[in-house]
């Protein structure tokens, strides 16, 4: 607390009054007036400490898709997969995506379902039902990668 203590007084962080953000009283949230103190910030954490948070922000944002829709899909993607658990992110990120796609941003879904292929590697080992199922979500994302590339050309 005193290292957001200090945060604060320097005008870095800010905290929101209760009621915004869909808050309660209990809850205190913190945010950063200008991004880039977010990477000035992020920038001075250990490598492992940083996914740790991220990966207890994508689970906190992960509870609000269930309330609001797939609004937070792509913030849920972003921090798990910075997190300590990558693969647990692609199911957002696909969610995410599809609602790139849905409001037209197709250069947006191309980089989310480019950025998924690092998380579905090709299969290897003897042949069972986890290659194949790994396989057949790796094939999914370049189907769906092969579709927004039409559209962009």
């Amino acid at each position: 607390m005193r290292a957001l203590a200090g945060l604060e007084e320097r005008g870095i962080v800010e905290p929101q009054e209760v009621g915004e953000a869909g808050l309660s009283v209990s809850e205190t949230s913190y945010s950063f007036r200008l991004w880039d103190y977010t990477l000035v910030v992020e920038e001075g954490i250990e490598a492992e400490v940083g996914k740790i948070l991220h990966q207890r922000i994508g689970e906190e944002l992960r509870a609000r898709l269930e309330t609001e829709g797939d609004e937070w899909a792509y913030e849920v993607y972003y921090h798990l997969r910075a997190g300590t658990d990558p693969p647990s992110s692609v199911p957002h990120g696909l969610l995410a995506a599809n609602r790139f796609l849905r409001s037209l941003a197709l250069q947006s879904a191309m980089r989310v379902y480019e950025s998924l292929l690092d998380l579905l590697p090709l299969p290897s080992g003897a042949p069972g039902p986890t290659q194949r199922d790994g396989l057949a979500r790796r094939v999914d994302v370049l189907e769906r990668i092969a579709r927004v590339s039409i559209h962009l050309k």
